[in-house]
């Protein structure tokens, strides 16, 4: 996914208003990917060298430095046609991770004595709310998507059927 958006300056046109940074497993990842909805949102053209620039050298680690971390992540890009299965996949899997880390919370805070299971069951549905947010947020674009969609396909037949009405009018006189 990441190589993608670097790969594919329009990638973030495309995807920049669903792709969340925090469904990236990977700290490093997740920094250059919100380095990038960051410079994308501030009207900057999003590639390797904007990134090196962008992110800390704190992030380097294992031996790989920003330049060579990047170069593996865009060898694995995609074309663009191919992103909306990643892209459910990483939202996927950032769920899941959420679900299991307040399953365990759960499961310790259910035997701790000097835990309140009202106030571990209340946090854990917060968490579990930013999972129902992030996918209302995205069919309620959906919706909107295909609710302009279907006004212009409306809008363009209206103006189509005017073209054809003003030409067999102008036929028969």
């Amino acid at each position: 996914m990441l190589g993608t958006i670097i790969s594919y300056p329009d990638a973030l046109a495309a995807i920049g208003s669903t792709l969340n940074p925090d469904w990236f497993g990977d700290p490093g990842c997740r920094a250059f990917a919100e380095a990038a909805l960051r410079l994308h949102r501030e009207g900057h053209r999003v590639s390797a060298a904007t990134l090196i620039a962008a992110v800390s050298p704190a992030v380097e680690r294992d031996g790989l430095t920003r330049a060579q971390f990047l170069a593996r992540v865009v060898s694995m890009a995609m074309p663009l046609s191919m992103l909306s299965g990643p892209l459910s996949t990483l939202e996927n899997r950032w769920a899941r991770r959420i679900v299991a880390r307040e399953a365990e919370q759960l499961a310790a805070d259910a035997v701790a004595i000097d835990a309140d299971p009202h106030e571990a069951v209340a946090a854990s549905l917060a968490a579990f709310d930013e999972v129902t947010q992030a996918k209302g947020e995205r069919a309620a674009a959906s919706i909107s998507e295909c609710t302009n969609a279907l006004l212009e396909r409306i809008a363009t037949g209206v103006a189509a059927r005017a073209r054809q009405r003003g030409l067999e009018a102008l036929t028969l006189n």
